[in-house]
């Protein structure tokens, strides 16, 4: 038995998958090399990840500091 639902998990492999452009085999890889990345929350912990990267390197609205990283830059620095 999972200890997550299927519903959660899909979420979440959607969210890498659209926000990383990942095809499957990415995806495949990512989640056998970083398997805790499903046990994350998406909206209180794995999407402000995937901000903080790809954000522009300094937000004015929340006067924080991004990494600044292209979709593409993530996703090779990931894989």
């Amino acid at each position: 038995t999972l200890w997550l639902s299927e519903q959660n998990l899909q979420s979440k492999l959607d969210f890498l998958s659209e926000s990383l452009n990942l095809n499957e085999p990415e995806l495949r890889s990512i989640i056998v090399s970083y398997p805790q990345v499903l046990g994350l929350s998406l909206d209180g912990n794995l999407r402000l990840k995937v901000d903080f990267f790809l954000g522009d390197k300094f937000q004015k609205k929340t006067n924080s500091i991004n990494c600044g990283l292209s979709k593409d830059q993530l996703k090779e620095f990931v894989i």
